[in-house]
C-alpha cells in the first residue's frame, strides 16, 4: 500500500455519480478539456462552498431578523440562477445524467462501488461526481485497479471497482478531503449519542 493512499481516509457514503470508459485515443482530448475549464468548475465549487459554510449564519439571522433572512435568501436565489446559467455541469442535460444516486467508498485518493458495467483494471473512466448535501460537482480521471465480482448483500451491481483519482484538481481533492472529514465527524457524533 502507498504512502499516498495511507494519508486519507475512507468512508462509505450516497453520491450522485455518473461514470462512463474513456477510450485511449481521447484520453488526451479529455485531459486538455478538464484543464481549459478548470477555472469554471472551481468557481462553481467555491460558490457551492461558500454557501455551504454560510448555512449556520442565515439559520441565525432567520431567528432574529426574519425579514432581512427572506430578502437574504431572495437575493442567494437570483445568485444561484444566475450561476447555473454561467457556469458548466449545472445545465437540464447535465441534471438528468446524475438521476442515480449511488452508495460508494470514497476517499481524496480514490473511489469504488459496484456496477453493471465490466471495467478492467489500468483503463481511464471519466467520472462526475456531486457530493451530498453539498452538490459540488467535481470532474475526475481515475484508473481503474481493481474489479471484483459482488459478494455483498444486497448491493446492486455485478462488479466492485476500485479506482484512483488519476486526474484530480488539488482543490477538488481538499473538497473531498474536508467532505469526508466532515461526514466522519457526524458519524462520531452519532455514536456518542448512541451511548449515553
Amino acid at each position: 500500500m502507498s504512502e499516498n493512499r495511507r494519508r486519507y481516509f475512507r468512508i462509505e457514503d450516497w453520491v450522485y455519480l455518473e461514470a462512463r470508459l474513456v477510450n485511449q485515443s481521447e484520453l488526451e482530448m479529455k485531459l486538455a478539456y478538464y484543464q481549459s475549464n478548470q477555472p469554471f468548475y472551481s468557481s462553481a465549487n467555491e460558490h457551492n462552498q461558500g454557501q455551504h459554510k454560510n448555512l449556520a449564519d442565515l439559520r441565525a439571522i432567520t431567528e432574529k431578523m426574519p425579514e432581512l433572512a427572506g430578502y437574504l435568501t431572495s437575493l442567494q436565489d437570483q445568485i444561484n440562477h444566475l450561476t447555473k446559467k454561467l457556469l458548466p455541469g449545472d445545465s437540464d442535460e447535465h441534471q438528468s445524467s446524475f438521476a442515480q444516486i449511488r452508495k460508494v467508498n470514497l476517499s481524496a485518493q480514490g473511489i469504488s462501488f459496484t456496477t453493471d458495467d465490466l471495467f478492467k483494471p489500468a483503463d481511464t473512466v471519466e467520472l462526475r461526481l456531486k457530493l451530498i448535501p453539498s452538490i459540488t460537482e467535481l470532474p475526475i480521471l481515475a484508473r481503474v485497479v481493481l474489479v471484483e465480482d459482488n459478494e455483498a448483500d444486497g448491493e446492486l451491481g455485478l462488479y466492485r471497482i476500485s479506482l484512483d483519482f488519476l486526474h484530480i484538481q488539488g482543490s477538488d481533492r481538499e473538497i473531498i478531503a474536508k467532505h469526508v472529514h466532515s461526514k466522519q465527524f457526524e458519524t462520531l457524533g452519532s455514536k456518542s449519542n448512541e451511548a449515553l
